[in-house]
């Protein structure tokens, strides 16, 4: 079909499988979670990949990246000083830069390891 996708999401099948697609929308919808089908994405997303024209069904859409496929995240955050002021706390002034190993985070219903 296609090397590029418009609507990444990564999602769990009624067989339980996961797969990496491109959301088909409904015409005129823009809601990614109004999706009730996708087609499938081969390949390494951040690399050589392909939209098939395999299309699944979505039982649940799953966190956008996998664990696996995420070195790090790197967070800025822009809104910190007027959510300080939202919530009556105070404002460190800083580069407002944050970070995480991908191991760090997890999607909605993504496992968690308590030790």
């Amino acid at each position: 079909m296609s090397p590029s996708f418009s609507r990444l999401i990564r999602f769990l099948t009624p067989s339980g499988s996961t797969h990496y697609g491109d959301a088909i929308l409904p015409s005129g919808e823009t809601d990614i979670s109004k999706a009730t089908h996708a087609h499938v994405i081969t390949g390494d997303i951040f690399g050589s990949h392909t939209v098939t024209d395999q299309v699944r069904e979505i039982r649940l859409l799953l966190a956008p990246l996998a664990i696996e496929d995420v070195k790090s995240v790197r967070c800025l955050g822009l809104n910190y000083e007027q959510h300080a002021k939202e919530v009556g706390g105070c404002f460190v002034f800083g580069d407002g830069e944050s970070g995480r190993e991908g191991d760090g985070w997890l999607g909605l219903v993504d496992k968690m390891l308590i030790d």
